[in-house]
């Protein structure tokens, strides 16, 4: 920094930044006929940040139920690769290591507090991966650091349970490939992740940073392997249902059609309207919102 304390460029950075919300402005205003947005999440910050947006739909991300399932063998040969016994608690966390957004020093402290004393296991890379790897010797926390995987499916098979303590998920694309691997997931109530996780019966939600909670859920699920079984079989069947990689291509097939035909804003409206009560939970947003063609 300067002796001003300002960082060198941030003026220009600064600069950028107007910019670039000026854009924004534009295209949500008239410049686009509509948005497509990944979650009820992202739409209600955009039209609470652009009240007189045009109008935004919402098309959930999709996962490709052929290469994300259930994959024992897969599972069992990850585990063996990384040298994790066949009936050690394995409880995994996929994502970019940064303690900021991702918050893995929770889990990790949840590992330490629980009476289950679970195995970690980090698929991901990032600034943060020093510092947790410290972290979790520290608190004698037995924790596999995998590094970057391209191909997640046999991590995600190798785990008994998912957990991810984000803070803040534009759509949790983890946590959809966790669920159609029929993976039992914990997670943090941010975000996007409660549209996903919109019954108990399909996953469980914890407060963000609240270690004590998720250590209970670890323990919880760590007593009870038929409650696994039946959260992933659950999980499974509602991302079939509502996050397929089809079901999104048709999606946007059919908002920009609706755009052609100048449609879009009873598209976005009929977005909302067959998720209301299926796959939106409450957000900052409230509840589906009529915004104008």
């Amino acid at each position: 920094p300067d002796p001003t304390g300002q960082t060198p460029g941030a003026g220009n950075a600064g600069a950028g930044r107007r910019s670039g919300k000026r854009v924004q402005r534009r295209l949500l205003r008239g410049w686009v006929k509509g948005s497509i947005a990944p979650s009820f999440f992202i739409r209600d910050r955009l039209l609470e940040r652009f009240p007189d947006a045009r109008a935004v739909a919402v098309v959930h991300n999709g996962v490709d139920l052929g290469r994300f399932r259930r994959q024992p063998d897969a599972g069992a040969a990850w585990r063996s690769a990384h040298c994790v016994a066949r009936g050690e608690y394995l409880v995994g966390c996929v994502g970019q290591l940064q303690r900021r957004r991702k918050a893995q020093h929770v889990l990790i402290a949840a590992a330490a507090a629980s009476r289950s004393r679970p195995t970690l296991a980090f698929v991901g890379e990032g600034e943060d991966e020093s510092p947790l790897r410290d972290l979790a010797a520290a608190a004698g926390v037995r924790a596999v650091f995998a590094g970057f995987e391209s191909d997640t499916v046999a991590a995600y098979n190798a785990f008994d349970v998912v957990a991810l303590p984000s803070r803040v998920e534009s759509f949790g694309l983890a946590v959809a490939e966790a669920m159609a691997c029929a993976r039992p997931v914990v997670a943090a109530h941010a975000g996007s992740v409660p549209e996903l996780l919109a019954a108990p019966s399909e996953g469980r939600l914890f407060t963000p940073d609240d270690a004590g909670t998720l250590a209970e859920e670890l323990d919880h699920l760590a007593e009870d392997p038929g409650l696994r079984e039946s959260l992933g079989a659950a999980a499974r069947a509602r991302v079939e249902r509502d996050f397929s990689l089809e079901r999104m291509v048709q999606g946007y097939e059919e908002g920009f059609a609706a755009a052609v035909d100048g449609r879009f804003g009873e598209f976005a409206l009929a977005c909302s309207e067959r998720a209301a009560g299926v796959s939106q939970a409450p957000s900052a947003g409230g509840a589906p919102r009529r915004v104008p063609a």
